[in-house]
């Protein structure tokens, strides 16, 4: 399975476009984004119709940029959009997770509910967790030498649930950059996106 992964692209239309084209191809089976799709109300309506047309699944969660009540909201009228937001959906063997909103809040006691509920239901199977902060102590969190500012619940979670992979956004100045947490991939697709091929 090939996925499609991005991140922050903030409504810049030419950027959607050149996700579009490349989701538009016939080895990506789905699509994931990790956050910060528009800018705030702008462009939430926009975004979808172009995304549901690829008529292939497209994950979603809310950025720091996003309205969560507005964003389900609009979602609710496309049926290849769908909200990740606190919740799980299965693809293939897969189980993916997504939480987002969020900034630069270290702890996050809304996500350790969301993710006890997750380890309960999900623990053994093959996992993608989707936030939109990054895990604390990553290359996808630091922003100057040693100083991170990622979430300590998310790393918490990565390292008890071994998710095969994580995907995040939000600090643009990683945007593309990769890491590990024990067993599990982390990565910020960024803007240009990323294909990533799960077995």
């Amino acid at each position: 399975m090939k996925i499609l992964a991005f991140a922050d692209l903030h409504g810049d239309p030419d950027l959607l476009k050149k996700i579009i084209l490349r989701g538009s191809q016939s080895d990506i089976d789905l699509l994931i984004s990790a956050g910060d799709l528009a800018h705030f109300r702008d462009n939430l309506n926009r975004t979808f119709i172009q995304l549901n047309e690829l008529k292939k699944p497209v994950l979603l969660i809310p950025g720091n940029h996003e309205d969560e009540g507005e964003m389900s909201k609009v979602i609710g009228n496309y049926s290849h959009c769908i909200n990740l937001h606190g919740q799980h959906f299965s693809f293939a063997d897969y189980i993916f997770l997504g939480y987002g909103s969020g900034g630069f809040a270290r702890e996050d006691a809304n996500f350790r509910k969301t993710a006890r509920e997750w380890l309960r239901q999900h623990t053994g199977r093959k996992m993608v967790l989707v936030t939109h902060a990054p895990p604390f102590g990553t290359p996808l969190d630091e922003m100057n030498a040693n100083y991170f500012v990622g979430n300590l619940d998310i790393r918490k979670f990565i390292e008890r649930a071994q998710p095969k992979l994580a995907l995040c956004g939000h600090i643009h100045e990683n945007a593309g950059k990769a890491g590990r947490i024990g067993g599990t991939a982390v990565i910020n697709p960024g803007w240009t996106g990323a294909v990533i091929e799960l077995k």
